[in-house]
Parts: C-alpha cells; structure tokens; sequence
C-alpha cells in the first residue's frame, strides 16, 4: 500500500494471513482457511507454530536478534558464524509427516539465512532430512547478498546447508542463463553480483532458468527485494527432469 495510517509499506498478502491468524487463533488454521479461499493446489505447513526470532552470531563472536537487523552490516565485513532460533522451536507435526513420506524435497532459492538457514534450525528438522528416503535438492540463488552471502559461490551455499543438517544434496540446479548488464549493474551499486557456478558433475543441472520479467518495487516498500526471479515454468521443468532419474 502507498498510503493509509498503518497500511503504508505493507503488502495485501501478509494483512491478509496477519487477519486469518487474529480470526482463526493460529498460523495452521490461517493456512487451511486460505487455501480453501483461493482454491490452492496442494498443502502449506509452517515449519514450526511456535513464536520465534531469529538470532544470528557472526564469527567475531557478536550476536543479533531479529531478522530485521541482518541488513545493519552495512559493511558486509562481519561474517554469519550460524544462525538459530530464540526460543528453540520443535518441528511442526504435519511438516515433519511429508518430510519423511516425499519423494522429493526441494530446497531454495530464498534468503540464504533469513528463510533457508532459519526453517533448518527448528529442532527435528535435521532428523527428520537425515531419516527421510527423498531425494534432496537445492535450487541456487540466483544473486548473492551483500550482508549475509558476500562472496560466496554456488559450492559455499551448498556445503553450509549441507552442515547444517549432516545430509548431502542429491541434486542441485543452478541458472546459466545471462543477467542483463543493466540489471546486473544496478546490483552492483548494491555489492550483489551473480552468484559465481563452481558446480560439476552429474548431479548438477545447468539451465537458463532466469524469468523475462524484471520485478519492480515500490517506493514505499521498505523490504529488501530482487528484481530478478526465477522463470516458475523453466524451474519446474528443471525440477521434473530430476524424476528421469529416480
């Protein structure tokens, strides 16, 4: 919204679920009550329905809370030691069933720590990976971000999730396709730069997965956003090439 006394800033989806929440008493019962609204295909589970914060500690031994603060380094000299949860969560019961009846689990791209690191954290999560039978696949981001992932290339994104949760990916698809330099050098004035593709074997799917579409924000959105996207249509078929070789 542009304008409004406390809509200002805020997007409709998330005033959306914020009053399906306040009705219903929960995330859970938001969730359900929203996909019967837009008549959604499939299930949405939160990865945990406890109350938490994010807390960050980066290698020089400070510490954060609260996703909000990530962008505070501003010089991107302090490096992401780890990241958890403030309280401890436990899995979410429903989550933690598909995880260990999939076939397949996908995981990315998003916020390497804010939403990606953050939902691996929740107690159980790492057991439940360890013990599921799917096959693990990570999609590689397509930008790197310069308060959290500065420098880092395809591998180093890789092997941190791998860490966290002691399992190897099966698979990971990553983007060959060019960025355009304008939007490239608009990145830059930002320190974000494509994310550098230090992947090979034959675990790897390489593909021009990036959308035609060239998000534009706001004025008066005040989150951090991309302008680039994965093409939904390009990734998904990306995805179901994988299911040739299960």
């Amino acid at each position: 919204f542009e304008k409004g006394e406390g809509l200002k800033g805020h997007n409709l989806g998330n005033l959306i679920l914020t009053a399906l929440q306040d009705m219903a008493g929960s995330t859970t019962s938001a969730l359900e009550i929203a996909e019967r609204i837009f008549q959604l295909e499939g299930k949405i589970y939160p990865v945990t329905t406890e109350d938490v914060q994010l807390e960050v500690e980066y290698e020089d031994g400070s510490t954060i809370v609260g996703e909000h603060l990530l962008d505070d380094n501003a010089s991107g000299s302090k490096k992401i030691q780890e990241v958890r949860l403030c309280p401890p969560a436990i899995l979410y019961d429903e989550a933690k069933k598909e995880i260990l009846m999939a076939d397949m689990i996908v995981i990315g791209p998003g916020d390497y720590y804010a939403s990606i690191m953050a939902a691996l954290s929740v107690n159980g999560m790492k057991e439940a990976l360890q013990k599921s039978k799917a096959k693990l696949v990570y999609i590689v981001n397509l930008m790197t971000r310069f308060t959290q992932t500065n420098g880092m290339t395809a591998s180093d994104h890789i092997k941190g999730i791998e860490r966290y949760i002691g399992r190897s990916f099966d698979w990971s698809i990553v983007n060959t396709g060019k960025i355009p330099q304008e939007i490239e050098n608009t990145y830059k004035q930002e320190k974000e730069f494509p994310v550098i593709n230090d992947l090979s074997g034959n675990s790897i799917i390489e593909a021009d997965l990036l959308s035609t579409f060239v998000f534009q924000k706001n004025g008066v959105d005040i989150a951090h956003r991309s302008l680039l996207r994965h093409d939904p249509k390009k990734l998904a078929k990306a995805i179901m090439s994988i299911f040739l070789h299960l």
